[in-house]
């Protein structure tokens, strides 16, 4: 695999060791502090720098620091701490940031998130001018920069503060937290339990092996979280993955949540006292289209990516944004991508006259399906265009859209075709409001696309 495949749509990331080291990291340093000189709105003299509990984090944050340093930009560390508490302190003080993550990937990956000043992931267009530079190189400074380490305390307790300032909990709630071994309990832990609420913590102490779980919170790795929901007769659980920027839930009985419904659960108290469009992701469920329509509101489609999700809310003044992955921001809370200030929004809205399952079931019912087809990333765009080209010959392009991916919308259905912008991945997904037509569609799209993979 080339070194430039660590270059990706919304950050970079690869196997430590293998694609990316801290030779590697030490020039996108470099790179970084170079590319920042064109922001002539922002103090580029200062850049937060701080990272999850991965193994090869430190190593890999010290090389970058010091290509960084190298021109002559000043670097303030902030330590180890959830990526989201990161983002909220680097925005509140307009200063660039960058994390050292791979998020929800296994042990064995790492890589570098950037952020601007205005607490959004760096687009694509600029991650394409950080791998551009990096080829090409970037010119040496004449003076090198300051190092000094502030630690992870101050951007705690403030974000801890405003939380509990803004919000209060209708109910005193049992909930049971899942870390993961990661960042989250950092947070989340106390956050909660200053509320009022009673928490369960599992896997709470970090560890970069990860040894208790999958990092990615799916639903393969949420034995010991269900089973506790159900012990501790808890009405809800939350797991994060490893740097805690993407949350699902479970409601009492132990059932995932999906993000969709998630928004639904939001929406109906955030309408309550706001007004404004939502900003979804081209993955996610009628759900929400039906939620904003209740209260006159328009849900706007961005591609998938916490970056696009970011753009959408601050552009179109939203009062949610939500992806399908776990990523969500309520900007009136904190207008960053925000899982952990997600999860005490939800806690705080229940009341204890429903339980949350209760409540779905004023949810409208779709049938939903997913299925991931392995594509190397080095042929998955050029099978991407095979299939585009096949779905507009057979459909045209009346009902077809190509924001993200390839969709078809059906009378009462759709589809989705996309590649995952950081696994090697093809991803289909089905959404209908009878099964029959789910199953029609699954079966028609699984031909169409294994026909080109395989």
């Amino acid at each position: 695999m080339s070194e430039l495949s660590i270059f990706r749509a919304y950050d970079v990331r690869g196997i430590y060791g293998s694609t990316i080291n801290e030779t590697i990291c030490k020039k996108i340093g470099a790179v970084l502090g170079h590319f920042i000189n064109n922001d002539t709105k922002h103090d580029t003299s200062i850049i937060y720098v701080a990272r999850d509990v991965r193994l090869s984090s430190e190593s890999l944050q010290k090389s970058f620091v010091e290509g960084v340093l190298s021109q002559g930009k000043n670097i303030i560390d902030l330590g180890t701490l959830p990526l989201t508490v990161a983002a909220f302190y680097a925005w509140k003080s307009q200063k660039y940031l960058v994390y050292i993550t791979a998020s929800h990937m296994s042990k064995e990956w790492n890589g570098i998130k950037f952020f601007t000043p205005e607490g959004i992931g760096f687009s694509e267009p600029a991650n394409n001018e950080i791998k551009k530079l990096y080829v090409l190189g970037v010119p040496d400074s004449k003076r090198f920069g300051d190092y000094s380490f502030l630690g992870n305390e101050k951007a705690i307790e403030q974000y801890k503060n405003l939380l509990l300032f803004k919000l209060t909990p209708k109910k005193k709630l049992t909930i049971v937290t899942d870390a993961g071994n990661g960042v989250a309990d950092f947070v989340v832990k106390d956050l909660f339990k200053k509320a009022g609420h009673t928490i369960i913590s599992l896997n709470s102490k970090p560890d970069g092996n990860f040894p208790n779980r999958k990092v990615d919170p799916n639903e393969d790795s949420l034995k010991e979280l269900r089973e506790t929901i159900s012990a501790k007769n808890a009405d809800m659980g939350i797991a994060f993955d490893g740097d805690a920027d993407r949350v699902v839930v479970l409601n009492e009985k132990g059932k995932k949540i999906p993000a969709d419904h998630l928004a639904f659960l939001l929406l109906k108290e955030i309408y309550k006292t706001q007004s404004g469009p939502v900003i979804a992701n081209v993955e996610c469920s009628y759900v929400v289209d039906d939620v904003a329509k209740q209260h006159s509101q328009k849900v706007i489609r961005v591609p998938v990516g916490d970056t696009y999700l970011m753009e959408g809310v601050h552009e179109f003044k939203a009062v949610l944004g939500i992806e399908k992955s776990g990523h969500a921001c309520v900007p009136s809370l904190v207008p960053c991508d925000d899982a952990i200030a997600i999860a005490y929004y939800l806690s705080c809205t229940l009341d204890g006259k429903m339980s949350i399952s209760e409540i779905l079931k004023q949810v409208p019912q779709y049938h939903f399906d997913r299925v991931n087809f392995p594509c190397s990333d080095d042929v998955k765009t050029m099978i991407m265009e095979k299939i585009r080209k096949q779905i507009f010959k057979k459909y045209g392009s009346e009902n077809t859209t190509t924001l993200d991916g390839i969709r078809v919308d059906f009378e009462n259905s759709w589809i989705l075709i996309r590649q995952s912008n950081t696994e090697p991945l093809i991803r289909l997904t089905i959404e209908a409001k009878k099964q029959e037509d789910l199953t029609t569609l699954k079966d028609q799209f699984i031909q169409l696309i294994e026909k080109h993979i395989i």
